[in-house]
């Protein structure tokens, strides 16, 4: 269910996106299938849960009937931010190898900036939040989860590359 008159994080975050922000979330690493975390929780909130590169559901991504879309999350190699050892992440010198659903959310959030400003040099259009969010779920790769329930997951690639085209007509 969604969270949005729990207040805290989920309503905070409700609002900026009630506002016309692109708030994205990340769902949660508990393993959970009824229930995704705050604030991702919040109904206009683009909660993001993880995949792994076969693009299956990670083991450990919470899920739920209100989950947007899913994202890699698994596996994520990145810098590391401080000297010595990252807490849940395996490391190789300056990298860092991290899973869990706050390295799959980055992506979608990225995949926005990218597609939002795409628009507003082409055409000078704006994408609203549910605009960015029916892109990546029209344009996205099926996940299909155990109850038989599909999930898009990210394809930034598909999304500049139909929507670049379409979102005019919107």
């Amino acid at each position: 269910t969604n969270c949005d008159s729990e207040g805290g994080a989920g309503y905070s975050a409700n609002q900026a996106a009630n506002a016309g922000f692109f708030v994205v979330a990340s769902a949660g690493n508990d393993g959970y299938t009824d229930k995704i975390a705050n604030p991702a929780c919040g109904s206009n909130v683009t909660s993001v849960g993880s995949t792994t590169m076969n693009d299956a559901k990670s083991s450990f991504s919470n899920v739920a009937s209100i989950l947007d879309l899913f994202a890699p999350g698994e596996d994520i190699t990145s810098l590391k931010a401080t000297n010595g050892a990252v807490s849940g992440c395996s490391t190789n010198g300056l990298y860092a190898s991290c899973s869990g659903t706050s390295q799959a959310a980055p992506h979608v959030a990225g995949a926005a900036a990218l597609l939002l400003q795409y628009k507003r040099h082409e055409s000078n259009h704006v994408l609203s939040p549910s605009e960015l969010r029916s892109a990546f779920n029209s344009t996205g790769f099926n996940v299909t989860l155990s109850n038989g329930t599909n999930i898009s997951r990210l394809n930034a690639w598909f999304a500049e590359l139909l929507w670049g085209d379409e979102c005019g007509s919107l």
